[in-house]
């Protein structure tokens, strides 16, 4: 082998270690890759990709300020939860979570506004019976129904796969605004709760697959997911054309964070036909 060839060999395998050591060891760099390829993968089979609509929602470059993850990620729970409520329903979950500061979200940072917080939307289609509309009977909205998908998600999806072993999602007092114009539709429930649950905060101990997305736990000194009161805010409405109901969605411990979001990135969601 010429001189030539080996220094280009050499060039390649040392950009390749690079690229290897940035994957490995720069977290949001790593979070953006793999999530944006899990979640193209995850569309195929979401509800929206069955009944040929989008439910666009803005990411965390829609605004200058470093707050939310970059883009919204999209996750397949329909076997999931499906196994937890004995139904046959379709779940697919849009979400964001805090900007990364340093190798962690700011999901985990107590001293960081958005800690705690996500927003995105469900989309729900109850697959035993069509027209049946998850959530709803008649035109009548169903708090129960609605409430478990969000308290399956933070609980089991999000804390439960960080590593929390008894996890609390609790309703402490609620209200209900019936028929609100929203995202370009009327008809919507609007629901505002505050929520005892746990924070993700913890101590490292073993790599969880969550990481991958979140980052590392950031160093804590109080005991691990301990509990924390957050404010909620959904709206719901089912859309018989798509024969799904659709749930929109923020949380954070904020008054101001729930309405600073529903401002400028819920209230810009589009649902649109493909």
């Amino acid at each position: 082998m010429n001189k030539r060839k080996t220094k280009r060999l050499i060039a390649i395998v040392v950009i390749m270690l690079l690229l290897f050591a940035i994957f490995i060891f720069y977290y949001p760099l790593r979070s953006y890759i793999v999530m944006h390829f899990y979640s193209k993968h995850n569309e195929k089979t979401s509800v929206m990709q069955q009944k040929q609509f989008d439910v666009d929602i803005p990411g965390g470059t829609f605004t200058k300020t470093k707050d939310w993850y970059p883009f919204v990620n999209i996750f397949d729970a329909s076997s999931r939860f499906s196994n937890y409520i004995k139904q046959d329903v379709t779940l697919t979950v849009l979400y964001n979570f805090g900007a990364f500061k340093g190798a962690s979200s700011s999901l985990y940072d107590e001293a960081s506004p958005y800690f705690g917080a996500f927003y995105g939307a469900y989309v729900v289609k109850n697959n035993e019976a069509p027209n049946k509309p998850y959530g709803f009977r008649g035109s009548s909205f169903v708090y129960d129904e609605i409430m478990k998908v969000a308290s399956y998600d933070y609980q089991h999806i999000v804390i439960g796969d960080l590593g929390c072993v008894n996890p609390v999602f609790e309703v402490l007092s609620y209200d209900i605004i019936d028929d609100v114009s929203y995202a370009g539709f009327d008809g919507w429930t609007l629901i505002n709760a505050d929520i005892k649950t746990n924070a993700a905060s913890h101590t490292y101990d073993s790599h969880k697959t969550a990481y991958i997305q979140y980052g590392k736990p950031m160093d804590n000194d109080k005991p691990d997911f301990f509990e924390i009161a957050l404010k909620g805010r959904m709206y719901a409405r089912y859309f018989p054309q798509y024969d799904a109901t659709i749930v929109i969605y923020v949380m954070g411990t904020t008054d101001n964070l729930v309405d600073t979001c529903d401002r400028d990135f819920l209230s810009h969601i589009q649902i649109t036909d493909k």
